[in-house]
């Protein structure tokens, strides 16, 4: 059956003797009688009608199919059956057990009210709730893909406070949903003075997944208000993932927000021990691919709570730019906000001094971050604050990854880091491992971290390693301003096969300063060829039945091959070091050196 008017068309004929009819009919209003129509009927929309605030209830099973008309101002009660997305609008409530003929459906703007362009902040909030409309409707009718293309609006989604009330201001995306932008599809951020926001959001979701379009911040356009406690405004996102699970985001473009351009944690804090809540929801097993994300002004990535992530073939640039500045002095603007990097794996830990436990409220584990490659970070390219079972490779880096609180079992190999010559020499390291010793317990909480068949270039230091249970092998550094290695306070870490080469003015391979403690630390195979030092230990001290044994190794230095001072329980043994200098050591062994 059709709903068309079809006796109240005129066919007119062109030059050609064609008939034309569409053009007439797509926007004819018309007047129809739906009681007429039984179950299982189809029936077909070729004019728009007005429902008049009026409710219809259809019988079951009722299939109401798109012929260049439309249902608007008014709401349709269709229980079983189905109904095609094209008849799908901002003045249409569609209610009942119905579905989508198709689970692809195509947003179209001028149906659902969308303005493009410069807005007024009332035009922007149409625009972010008439989208929420449409995805809620899709969603309820059972559509999967929402693709959205040739569109560029503005959305109103500032937020007073962090946390749910981001969601609550966001294009919410639910479970089993595909936001689908299009290449002509850009969504922007209408400027505000709130401290946060998300363009896209999904909360306690399963299956969700993003790909296409590109999201653009307000970071310079914000205000920056101050006189709150959150006068950071470091919580505007593009992407913002709150107990997801099982979802993906790919081949978008994130660019300039206040925050970061994706971030990642769950509903509520884990059990003390790490387990989960069962009241709250939390992250994991999430996808990230083939997208670029850039310029936020904390981090490009903020790994909060989540277990399994993986991030492969992506773009990680100019996080945190704008040089260094004082806010304090200068006040808040687009320039960056700590920690400016362009990863950081930041769960949250706290000391129970109660029950004298380290409280694991927040947990980032199981994370890939492989062919990836990050350009011009403020701060670090990755930092790894709080993490576990970490694997990084086939990546390229312009500055460090480093560690600060908590890394446990990670894996950085096959990288190659090229030092930037545009970050202003703020970043000295390429790679560094930082020993933290827990006040409460004296527990390292640094260990277990293998670096092999990396390529390290143009640093001041190479890798700086700390801490406990290390493995560095197979590594390349080439071209080091001040250090290949420098040591610092650890035990049971193992060097070998790494090779450090260096002919700028004063450089050397191995150096340890003052006050270092090692024990069982041992360096194989490796070859050292640099300006100044090969080997200078400054102070480096190890227990008598865990000595520092260096073997079969070759040390090359423009100055000294081997120097070694104010240190104890050395075993230098089977290697190529030239005169090896000696200064107020104790128990420091020579043998079959040459």
């Amino acid at each position: 059956m059709s709903c068309t008017n079809d006796d109240i068309y005129q066919e007119e004929e062109n030059d050609n003797n064609n008939l034309i009819i569409e053009s007439v009919r797509d926007n004819l209003p018309c007047e129809f009688d739906f009681s007429i129509y039984s179950t299982n009927d189809e029936i077909l929309i070729g004019c728009n009608y007005d429902l008049n605030g009026q409710t219809i209830t259809f019988p079951e099973n009722i299939t109401l199919k798109y012929d260049g008309g439309l249902l608007t101002n008014g709401t349709i009660i269709l229980d079983g059956g189905h109904i095609d997305g094209k008849l799908l609008n901002i003045d249409l409530e569609v209610e009942g057990s119905a579905r989508l003929i198709s689970s692809d459906f195509l947003f179209e703007k001028e149906k659902w009210n969308i303005i493009e362009g410069l807005v007024s902040t009332s035009e922007a909030l149409t625009n972010r709730k008439n989208i929420n409309i449409a995805i809620g409707q899709v969603s309820s009718l059972r559509g999967y893909t929402f693709e959205v293309n040739n569109l560029d609006a503005y959305f109103d989604i500032g937020a007073i406070n962090f946390g749910n009330l981001i969601h609550r201001e966001a294009i919410r995306i639910p479970s089993n949903f595909h936001f689908k932008m299009g290449n002509d599809c850009t969504l922007r951020v209408q400027p505000t003075d709130q401290i946060g926001y998300a363009v896209l959001s999904a909360r306690s979701a399963n299956n969700v997944k993003i790909t296409g379009g590109r999201l653009l911040g307000d970071k310079y356009e914000h205000t920056y208000a101050t006189g709150t406690q959150l006068d950071t405004h470091e919580f505007g996102f593009g992407i913002y993932f709150v107990g997801v699970t099982n979802s993906i985001i790919d081949g978008v473009f994130i660019d300039n927000m206040t925050g970061d351009s994706f971030a990642v944690h769950a509903t509520g804090a884990r059990n003390p021990d790490g387990t989960k809540n069962p009241s709250k929801d939390y992250s994991e097993n999430i996808i990230i691919r083939n997208s670029t994300l850039s310029g936020a002004r904390r981090n490009n990535i903020s790994l909060i709570d989540v277990v399994g992530l993986v991030l492969e073939d992506c773009i990680i640039s100019n996080a945190g730019e704008g040089g260094s500045y004082n806010a304090a002095e200068e006040g808040r603007s687009w320039k960056g906000t700590a920690p400016r990097s362009g990863i950081d794996l930041e769960a949250r830990r706290h000391w129970d001094t109660e029950n004298n436990t380290l409280n694991e409220s927040q947990k980032v584990s199981e994370i890939i971050i492989r062919r990836c490659e990050f350009t011009n970070s403020f701060g670090s390219d990755i930092i790894l604050f709080t993490c576990d079972n970490v694997e990084i490779y086939d990546c390229t880096f312009d500055s460090a990854i480093s560690t600060i609180y908590l890394a446990q079992d990670v894996k950085i190999h096959d990288n190659i880091m090229t030092a930037s010559t545009s970050d202003g020499g703020h970043i000295q390291y390429g790679i560094k491992i930082s020993s933290y010793i827990s006040p409460n317990t004296q527990e390292e909480f640094v260990k277990n971290i293998d670096l092999y068949n990396n390529t390290i270039s143009g640093f001041e230091i190479g890798i700086v390693l700390g801490g406990d249970d290390h493995k560095i092998y197979n590594n390349t550094i080439e071209n080091i301003i001040k250090t290949g290695i420098l040591i610092k306070n650890g035990n049971n870490n193992h060097f070998y096969d790494n090779n450090i080469s260096s002919q700028l003015p004063n450089t050397k391979g191995y150096y340890q300063s003052t006050n270092v403690i090692t024990n069982n630390m041992t360096l194989t195979r490796e070859t050292i060829d640099v300006d100044y030092y090969g080997l200078l230990f400054k102070g480096l001290s190890a227990d008598p039945t865990n000595q520092l044994i260096i073997d079969d190794s070759s040390f090359e230095g423009g100055f000294r091959n081997v120097d070694i001072r104010n240190s104890s329980n050395i075993t230098l043994k089977n290697s190529q070091t030239g005169t090896i200098y000696q200064t107020n050591n104790q128990n420091v062994t020579l043998s079959n050196n040459n």
